[in-house]
């Protein structure tokens, strides 16, 4: 190996483990093989020896890489030369094998029992990590550890068992969450994608990491805003991310077929806590939702995932649809068949314009544009009812709604922001107005189911929206956050209803709240009612 070579796997492996590796035993001692040897023989015998007399065999020892990288280098390039020879070794057996040299069976025997016997002493002997538990990796090592152009990446990809130990070890910081997430990019961007094992161990590590940052910053921060999350244990945060509905199972990881679901709605909600005060705007709503669907699965089940199965981030643009909860009243139907109205007369001048830009995509669709009984190219239309059963088994019908132009799908993204920009208007003119907490509640509560009519995104409406929207426009307007018990409640109850549904998921949350950290922080003559 030459020194170039020696430094470069020194800079990358040697700070993949604080505490890291042991080679259980060294290589016995070589038997002389006996008998008459044509020169062929003898010289692919001494090519071996050879190869064994350059391996150092070493008894069983612990190394320290911080104090000794160089030993544990040598080690690992020594056995991985040994390996490659090996294989070089094993061919030109078999072109011995291959021959018509007379009389050369009981040697060609001989050499195939002897290596056999050391390929099985060399298995026992190969390289394995110690215990994680022993394990003490600096935050300043994970860079290095998950680099993706580093020599590590290509040795973790490989062994994904010892992949796993690894991130279960990352310390609690950014640079951990930074560095995993850099190392899935690359592992999505490789042919082969990532194994669906590794990738569960990534997403669960960085939720708990997550959650440590996040209860962190709340722990530190003085926004009075946050006081009602202050009293929250960190292990409940993920019930304000799922359907309450789901939370007897308390999983958080409980959506298997969406791999990676809870690592990025963690994720958002950090990015919620970190901008609590920064404007409210359309670009927030779509960094939140890249945050939300980061190395987030579509609803597939597969041993590998690769690019093409993950979420699509971005504002949409093909048309899509969305559904009524089965659950709906028959106000909160006639409420969202009326804002759908709504929202199409909003959206009119910005189509009119477009039709009349000569060259255009409706100038070069005039016969969809004729066929349009409305003359307006409505952005939201009802497009079917389909029989369904609700929540007790009873025989329902079920509305579903287009959200985008058919056949102009190029023209989709631009509808679709120029209405959620028309929403964000509405919303900071209403929240102005608002006199009280129950008018602000009502205010958010359009402000979500305009935007989940619109239906912006491709994939994740409801969880950007319900989970991450609605509760971060609560606790800017100095309200606890909420748990909704089915969030398609909010596509078919109405606002009335919602808001009740509001008011209780709130209670429930304040009632996960650690007593004696909630009792510290009240001042005497307070008592301890959620709300």
């Amino acid at each position: 190996m030459s020194d170039a070579q020696q430094a470069t796997g020194s800079s990358a492996l040697a700070n993949v483990l604080r505490r890291s590796l042991t080679m259980r035993k060294g290589l016995r001692e070589r038997r002389r093989l006996a008998g008459d040897w044509s020169r062929l023989a003898q010289d692919v015998r001494q090519r071996y020896q050879d190869l064994l007399d350059s391996h150092d065999a070493r008894p069983a020892i612990e190394l320290d890489i911080a104090d000794d990288p160089d030993v544990y280098i040598r080690q690992f390039t020594t056995a991985t030369e040994f390996s490659e020879k090996y294989k070089a070794f094993l061919k030109d057996l078999r072109t011995l094998e291959d021959g018509n040299q007379p009389n050369k069976t009981a040697p060609r025997i001989a050499m195939r029992d002897e290596l056999d016997r050391l390929k099985q002493e060399f298995d026992a002997n190969r390289l394995e990590l110690t215990d994680p538990a022993s394990w003490a990796l600096d935050a300043d090592l994970v860079p290095t550890i998950l680099d993706p152009t580093g020599q590590i990446f290509k040795l973790l990809i490989s062994r994904p068992d010892d992949l796993v130990k690894v991130v279960g070890t990352l310390p609690e910081d950014v640079a951990s969450v930074q560095a995993l997430e850099q190392f899935e990019d690359a592992f999505f961007a490789t042919e082969t994608g990532i194994p669906l094992a590794v990738h569960e161990a990534i997403f669960r590590r960085k939720t708990d990491i997550l959650e440590t940052l996040i209860h962190k910053k709340i722990e530190e921060s003085t926004d009075p805003r946050l006081v009602h999350l202050k009293n929250i244990p960190k292990e409940n945060y993920w019930k304000l991310l799922m359907d309450g509905r789901e939370h007897g199972e308390d999983d958080k990881h409980l959506y298997k077929l969406s791999s990676g679901y809870m690592a990025g709605m963690m994720g958002g909600f950090k990015k919620i806590i970190e901008t609590l005060g920064d404007d409210m705007t359309p670009e927030f709503l779509e960094e939140l939702h890249a945050e939300m669907t980061r190395h987030v699965t579509r609803e597939i089940s597969q041993d590998h995932l690769t690019s093409f199965v993950l979420q699509q981030q971005g504002f949409k643009k093909k048309s899509n649809r969305w559904g009524v909860s089965r659950s709906y009243s028959d106000a909160g139907l006639s409420e969202i068949k009326e804002m759908m109205e709504q929202l199409n007369d909003l959206l009119a001048p910005f189509i009119a314009s477009e039709r009349a830009k000569e060259g255009s995509l409706f100038a070069q669709n005039v016969a969809l544009v004729e066929n349009d009984p409305t003359g307006r190219l409505a952005y939201l239309d009802q497009t079917e009812e389909v029989n369904r059963t609700d929540e007790h088994g009873n025989p329902i019908k079920v509305l579903y709604f287009r959200a985008g132009i058919p056949t102009l799908d190029a023209f989709n993204q631009s509808c679709s922001r120029e209405l959620v920009n028309q929403i964000f208007k509405i919303y900071h003119n209403d929240i102005k107005a608002a006199a009280s907490e129950e008018q602000k509640v009502y205010v958010i509560i359009d402000f979500c189911r305009r935007l989940l009519q619109t239906h912006p995104f491709s994939d994740a409406n409801g969880r950007t929206i319900n989970f991450g929207i609605l509760n971060k426009l609560l606790i800017e307007n100095g309200m606890p956050p909420t748990i909704l018990h089915d969030q398609s409640y909010m596509m078919g109850k109405s606002a009335a209803e919602l808001y009740d549904l509001i008011k209780e998921g709130q209670d429930g949350l304040m009632s996960l709240a650690n007593p004696s950290a909630a009792d510290e922080r009240m001042s005497p003559g307070e008592t301890s009612s959620p709300r």
